[in-house]
């Protein structure tokens, strides 16, 4: 009789209420843990734009020093002219191209679905500049030298 009783009150399991605090407990850490994953993406999108921005402009020194620009029809100098960087081909496009052709491929909120235009300025340096077409492209938010 004695072991029955034994028997009886012993429990091999959790109660309701062990269980409801540990299932608070998976949805808390679940709640804290998406805005740090979204952080790590949005970190993730502007490391893809800077390495971008620098495809672009190696391929731009690149173009320049191995004379494959053609010469600006006004000055006749390599000077002034402007191009869009096509990241999946990783070359140079005029920007007088069909831009439906090419697909935008900004990464982070800033950029998103943007280009990078080209410009060599009379000064001899390369211009960076973020945009869906060459009228409003503007060099904020260039990610050059960002250390991520």
């Amino acid at each position: 009789m004695e072991n029955t009783r034994k028997k009886t009150r012993k429990k091999n399991g959790f109660t309701l209420l062990e269980m409801l605090i540990v299932v608070a407990i998976i949805a808390i850490l679940v709640a804290v843990s998406i805005p740090m994953a979204n952080g790590v993406l949005e970190r993730t999108r502007v490391a893809t734009d800077a390495a971008n921005e620098r495809a672009a402009k190696a391929e731009a020194e690149l173009a320049f020093f191995m004379d494959f620009l053609p010469d600006n029809e006004e000055s006749g100098q390599k000077y002034g002219l402007t191009f869009l960087y096509d990241a999946a081909a990783g070359q140079l496009v005029d920007v007088n191209a069909d831009l439906s052709q090419i697909k935008p491929y900004g990464k982070c909120t800033q950029h998103a679905n943007k280009y990078i235009f080209i410009s060599y300025d009379q000064d001899g340096s390369i211009s960076l500049k973020w945009g869906t077409s060459v009228e409003n492209a503007t060099d904020e938010g260039n990610h050059n030298g960002v250390a991520f």
